[in-house]
């Protein structure tokens, strides 16, 4: 097989290549239903909801996935001259604590930028 491709032209495997495409979008579409017709058979057999095996599986019976309620982070650092700007310590670092820290990019093995930060924890 691999030789006949290799006869090929380059419009007759960009036309191979569309036409493979096609073939494997209809394949996926029709495994996906036999799959859904598996499903319903074995939830009806077991008297089992489909919004309920949707929701085991996360998802919100929209195709979608649920998001799940976050707690909300308590800060943990707090703006030198300004106590109502906080930092809860997750992801990026606000530009302020760069700023006081003296860097473009916190290193948390530079001794000085662990001694910066930890002025600004919140006591």
């Amino acid at each position: 097989m691999s030789a006949d491709l290799e006869k090929m032209s380059y419009a007759e495997l960009l036309a191979l290549q569309t036409k493979t495409q096609e073939l494997i979008a209809q394949q996926r579409e029709q495994a996906l239903i036999d799959v859904v017709a598996q499903v319903r058979e074995l939830a009806e057999k077991n008297d089992i909801e489909i919004s309920d095996i949707i929701s085991k599986l996360g998802g919100n019976g929209s195709g979608e996935k649920t998001t799940k309620n976050r707690k909300k982070v308590e800060p943990k650092y707090q703006h030198p001259t300004d106590p109502n700007v906080k930092y809860s310590g997750q992801g990026r670092k606000p530009r302020w604590v760069l700023d006081y820290i003296g860097t473009d990019k916190y290193d948390a093995s530079n001794p000085e930028h662990v001694a910066k930060i930890g002025e600004l924890l919140i006591d």
